[in-house]
């Protein structure tokens, strides 16, 4: 029989990671009245200082509202632009459009533009006030034990364990959680990098996201406040590379040559950043006393934006499914438990990744297979029902099994 150290059980569940997706579901949590802990190997965020680095993310209204509820969309105002309308285009086709009269929806934009580290800065202020929560930053996973009854986490340097119920992982596409519990986690590279930068524009845009559809990838302009926007420039791995070692005159001269009226005048805002474009959905995103969201569970090609609300969207479900589970008397770790959360997610999840991974081959095929794509976005694009479809898609609209928190609704049974 294996001796055990002294064992802090303290908490029902234990969260592994400390980014948007981790602290959304810990707040869930924390607001059932689940005593929970949340680890994370960095130390606390620190509010950023100076200009705006740049990064952002595309949040859809179902996800927002989840925020709403919780709080955090109030400390976010400052940092977010709405979008009003969305274009995207091929080659020298006419571009799809739709705004907020295709989406049918009163009151609520396309989505929401919102600055990366407003996100965090908002997501840890609430966190650290929230009731039934702890957070332990500076520490490294070195085992994690699953039983019948718990899991038990080794903490690099410590000699106490952890305990609890469940532990989630919230920890990225290199999950340390994902390892540990033996869930694979296939897909493919593109051989491509997103490059992500910001640009203040000399003309108005009116809260248009725009896309267009070149040969090395997408190219997306997303509005974000003060009149500024962020690219998001996808090419070729080696391509990238060198786009990065220019320096931001060169860079900017690139951008011109490559988008032509596309982006109309325009100066360098932000740093540049770039990272590998890859497509991941683990086999499963439960185990054994074990759940999985966000990265670590799945990885998407961000043509269609929607990275972090899939990941928050995991985040509305697991915590429907655990509060249920606890509400019948269920184990909440257990797979009898956590099988709705699978079920759930994991369909939704794929669909969406080979969904974007399809269209990302359309438009880097040959030369006639791209232009009968473009031919065909171009065609869609004239139907009315075709739009409002798209634009609820794009608005993260769930359908007849949307989760509760997406709906801006405190769980109920």
């Amino acid at each position: 029989m294996t001796k055990h150290l002294p064992i802090n059980a303290d908490h029902e569940i234990i969260i592994s990671g400390a980014g948007p997706v981790g602290l959304s579901l810990a707040i869930a949590l924390s607001e059932l009245d689940f005593n929970c802990m949340v680890m994370c190997k960095e130390g606390e965020f620190e509010p950023q200082k100076g200009d705006f680095d740049g990064r952002a993310y595309t949040i859809t209204p179902t996800c927002w509202q989840m925020w709403r509820s919780f709080g955090i969309t109030e400390l976010l105002e400052p940092f977010v632009q709405p979008v009003s309308k969305v274009e995207a285009e091929a080659a020298s086709f006419a571009p799809l459009s739709f705004d907020l009269e295709d989406a049918g929806e009163e009151g609520e934009p396309l989505g929401y533009l919102v600055e990366a580290h407003a996100i965090l800065a908002s997501l840890w202020k609430k966190a650290k006030a929230a009731p039934n929560l702890t957070i332990k930053t500076h520490q490294n996973l070195r085992g994690i034990e699953t039983h019948s009854d718990r899991a038990i986490l080794h903490i690099e340097g410590e000699k106490e364990e952890y305990a609890c119920k469940l532990l989630v992982g919230c920890d990225g596409r290199e999950s340390f959680v994902r390892k540990s519990v033996g869930i694979k986690y296939p897909g493919h590279d593109y051989g491509a990098k997103g490059i992500v930068a910001t640009i203040k524009l000399d003309q108005p845009h009116n809260g248009v996201a725009r896309q267009i559809f070149l040969q090395g990838g997408p190219f997306a302009v997303l509005p974000l406040k003060n009149n500024m926007a962020s690219l998001v420039w996808t090419e070729r791995s080696a391509v990238a590379d060198s786009l990065m070692a220019l320096n931001d005159r060169d860079f900017g001269l690139e951008l011109r040559e490559k988008t032509g009226d596309f982006l109309g005048e325009f100066t360098m805002h932000s740093a540049r950043f770039a990272y590998p474009l890859k497509m991941r959905v683990a086999d499963s995103f439960v185990s054994e006393r074990v759940a999985l969201a966000g990265d670590a569970a799945h990885a998407v090609h961000p043509l269609a934006g929607q990275g972090l609300n899939l990941g928050l969207k995991d985040v509305a479900t697991l915590a429907e499914v655990i509060a249920k589970a606890a509400h019948v008397g269920l184990d909440i770790g257990s797979p009898l438990a956590l099988e709705p959360y699978e079920e759930w997610r994991r369909a939704d999840t794929v669909s969406m990744a080979a969904g974007v991974d399809i269209l990302d081959k359309l438009f880097k095929a040959p030369a006639p297979l791209r232009g009968l794509a473009g031919f065909g976005m171009s065609s869609l694009g004239k139907s009315d029902k075709v739009r409002s479809i798209l634009s609820k898609e794009i608005s993260g609209a769930e359908g007849s099994q949307t989760p509760q928190l997406l709906k801006g609704e405190a769980i109920r049974f």
